[in-house]
């Protein structure tokens, strides 16, 4: 056991040593001078006028318009209304592609889901400021119905949806 040791010290060694250590990439063309410029007269350079450069500002030079808003997000209050008792799961999107048969969600991107208990589903959920739409899909226990879509922009508080 001690052997292997040594000969793998002795191995790891002579593996550093053969490396050598130094700076070239192995050329042993000198590196061309750099060129250098003739240097100015200095009477032919302006003055430098610390009045004249402008200061860096900081957070607290900057002033807002009172009309400013600061917040990244809304609520947005999602109704969905049934007409009868039917049993359905909504699901509400942020992302969706419009496909041949409909819109596919990124399920990733899910807002809120829930059942519609009596004939109602109701949520209140945060969307960034510059959500410009949602998806509400409705799939129906029943599997004889086909879910439904629709997209709803997002400009107001509220969506509602009676089906």
């Amino acid at each position: 056991m001690k052997i292997i040791n040594l000969l793998s010290l002795l191995f790891m060694s002579a593996l550093l040593v053969g490396c050598g250590g130094g700076g070239g990439g192995g050329s042993d063309t000198p590196q061309p001078p750099t060129p250098t410029t003739p240097a100015d007269d200095p009477q032919d350079e302006p003055e430098d006028d610390p009045a004249a450069e402008p200061q860096p500002l900081t957070t607290a030079d900057l002033v807002a318009s009172p009309q400013m808003r600061f917040e990244g997000a809304r609520r947005l209050k999602v109704v969905v209304s049934l007409g009868g008792d039917e049993r359905a799961f909504v699901s509400l999107y942020t992302h969706f592609e419009a496909g041949v048969q409909g819109y596919q969600p990124n399920y990733q991107r899910r807002l809120a889901s829930g059942g519609i208990h009596n004939g109602r589903f109701e949520t209140e959920v945060m969307t960034g400021r510059d959500q410009q739409q949602i998806l509400v899909e409705v799939w129906f226990y029943d599997v004889d119905k086909a879910p439904l879509q629709k997209v709803f922009p997002v400009s107001g508080q509220s969506v509602e949806w009676s089906i």
